[in-house]
């Protein structure tokens, strides 16, 4: 086989697995978009194992408040210094509205408007993924992004991982939201009863954030 041969069976045995994957996420995909917060509760207790009837699917201001007394000094001391080293780097960043008037009288510019409110998916699993929440909210907040709201996997008692709660309120996310996966994944941009729709939705790319 010349690697001509090679590189088109990779191609379509890609392509295979692509439409299997297709074909097993898009009913999940759809019934989110159907049945809002009915099919997130269902696929929580169906794919993680977690009944969230009794806390809810949204974080709330008890949540919070717990999760940031939980966090020990010298992790939360590391958290803020991490979120202050990318707020610095994309506050440098970012792009700003200007106008200009020519001497032939014609004005030119560019109006920079953010987006009413952005949600972001951070993967969980073995160990909360703070980096990669702080890498996906404060590029946001520091586009001026006024509602940031972060949706993560919830653990088997039904809560968010403490230090990602604190990551969440020190980058700037004031709300969060229990949801994994392929279910969570569309929440955001269709909206359900407990989130609003939030416009783009960012998640950390594979494999970097696993």
């Amino acid at each position: 086989m010349n690697l001509s041969d090679y590189l088109a069976e990779l191609a379509a045995q890609r392509e295979a697995a692509d439409q299997e994957v297709e074909a097993a996420v898009r009913p999940i995909l759809e019934a989110v978009r159907r049945d809002g917060d009915a099919a997130l509760y269902e696929f929580t207790r169906r794919f993680d194992g977690v009944d969230l009837g009794s806390r809810g699917l949204e974080v709330s201001a008890e949540e919070w408040d717990a999760a940031v007394e939980a966090v020990p000094a010298d992790l939360m001391a590391a958290l803020e210094l991490a979120v202050a080293n990318v707020r610095d780097f994309h506050r440098r960043q970012r792009p700003r509205s200007w106008l200009h008037l020519r001497p032939d009288g014609t004005l030119i510019g560019q109006q920079v408007t953010p987006v009413d409110r952005a949600g972001v998916y951070v993967p969980g699993g073995q160990a909360p993924l703070y980096s990669c929440l702080i890498m996906t909210v404060v590029p946001a907040v520091e586009a001026g992004v006024p509602e940031v709201i972060v949706c993560s996997p919830p653990g088997r008692d039904g809560s968010l991982h403490p230090a990602l709660l604190a990551a969440a309120r020190l980058a700037g996310a004031r709300r969060g939201v229990k949801g994994g996966g392929a279910p969570a994944l569309p929440a955001p941009a269709h909206g359900t009863e407990t989130g609003p729709r939030a416009g783009p939705t960012a998640r950390p790319r594979y494999p970097p954030c696993p």
